[in-house]
């Protein structure tokens, strides 16, 4: 992999700049841009309306979004906060775009749709599909990006 040294370890001492902690520098910086490309005719909720399951998604309880019935992968946002939760037969992948305006956190059930909006947007010498993240897959999967 590129910039480790032969023994697999990162070249960055304690203190350093290493790759933690650029991504911990890129996750406390404002995600500028929000782009859902998830289909939400897909949603199938049966026990409240998708508006109220997305409330469910940003309060931030799993306990609240375990208690959301049938077929759905939602994100919601408020202010910095952008949190994502699927039923485990949904998929749900993600890419966060380096801009100059700011990052752009992408969200959608396919990787070629990422690729397609980063290719629109002349951001797709970023993508490779191992950088993308899925959602996590413990029961009703849920995941807070509080940037």
């Amino acid at each position: 992999m590129p910039g480790r040294t032969p023994a697999g370890r990162w070249p960055f001492q304690a203190g350093q700049d290493g790759p933690d902690r650029f991504i911990l520098k890129l996750m406390q910086q404002y995600v500028e841009q929000l782009v859902d490309l998830l289909d939400p005719q897909s949603n199938q909720i049966d026990n409240m309306a998708v508006a109220a399951a997305r409330e469910r998604v940003l309060c931030g309880s799993a306990e609240a979004v375990r208690e959301i019935e049938g077929s759905f992968a939602l994100m919601a946002r408020n202010g910095k906060t952008v949190r994502m939760a699927r039923s485990l037969d949904r998929p749900m992948r993600y890419f966060l775009a380096k801009r100059e305006e700011g990052p752009a956190l992408i969200v959608a059930d396919r990787i070629d749709a990422i690729h397609a909006w980063l290719k629109s947007s002349g951001l797709d010498g970023q993508f490779h599909p191992s950088y993308t993240r899925g959602g996590a897959t413990l029961g009703r999967a849920f995941a807070g990006l509080c940037v």
